[in-house]
């Protein structure tokens, strides 16, 4: 099958299943939040959405910064682009595991966002050495996956099984698993260094609720989930720079 009409039966899903974030009243997933409570961005910046899908982080900037920032979204799919087109400068159809992806993704930037995408390619390695190819010293790198490590999954491989909630349209949307110590290996052999961890970590929701309701998950969060990301890590944003 072509992978990109893979990706266009996958957004057609979504749609379907009502999960296209841009739309009102849907929850905006836990990573992109964490990314756009840590994100800092001036005027004039040049932001680059690898994998923008149905444009979620191209609406929020943009309502956010209106035309005082360039935003450029690539994807694999056309469906998604068509939703994602109205939040952007630019958008480019790009396979990711295509040697010469490159072409469509012009100059330096000064944040590149690759949420969600490493996990989906054939070759992660194109896609790293674009990316370090068009950061500077100063161009601050969002990138993230699910950790196939997390704690309920360590239990569903315990009874035999592999975690099916890891995917949302069909197991083969996940072609790499990562745990978070061998994507910080694979992003030091690309020459990044992680400056913060982000995303979502969670134990089980109503002891978490309970710790938010006494002013406790913060403090949770930095002395024990961000300590055993491994462990406790569900979606992992890092945020990176080149070394």
């Amino acid at each position: 099958m072509d992978i990109s009409k893979f990706y266009d039966d996958y957004w057609k899903f979504r749609k379907i299943i009502n999960k296209v974030h841009i739309q009102k009243k849907i929850d905006i997933p836990e990573r992109i939040k964490s990314l756009l409570t840590d994100i800092k961005i001036k005027p004039g910046y040049r932001i680059l959405d690898l994998g923008c899908g149905e444009g979620t982080i191209g609406k929020i900037l943009r309502e956010t910064y209106d035309d005082k920032v360039y935003i450029q979204g690539n994807d694999i799919s056309k469906i998604a682009l068509e939703m994602a087109r109205a939040y952007y400068d630019d958008v480019s159809l790009i396979d990711f595991n295509n040697d010469d992806f490159g072409i469509s993704i012009h100059g330096k930037y000064d944040i590149i966002i690759c949420l969600e995408v490493i996990e989906h390619l054939f070759k992660p390695e194109n896609l790293l050495s674009k990316i370090v190819e068009i950061m500077d010293k100063n161009t601050i790198l969002y990138i993230s996956f699910p950790n196939i490590c997390f704690w309920k999954y360590r239990l569903v491989f315990l009874g035999g099984r592999f975690p099916e909630e890891s995917t949302l349209f069909h197991s083969s949307e996940h072609i790499q698993n990562f745990t978070y110590k061998s994507f910080n290996k694979l992003l030091d052999e690309y020459k990044l260094r992680q400056i913060k961890l982000l995303g979502q970590f969670q134990f089980i929701y109503k002891i978490d609720e309970i710790f938010r309701k006494i002013g406790m998950l913060n403090f949770i969060h930095n002395n024990i989930y961000h300590k055993l990301p491994n462990l406790f890590g569900f979606q992992i944003v890092i945020k990176a720079k080149v070394k």
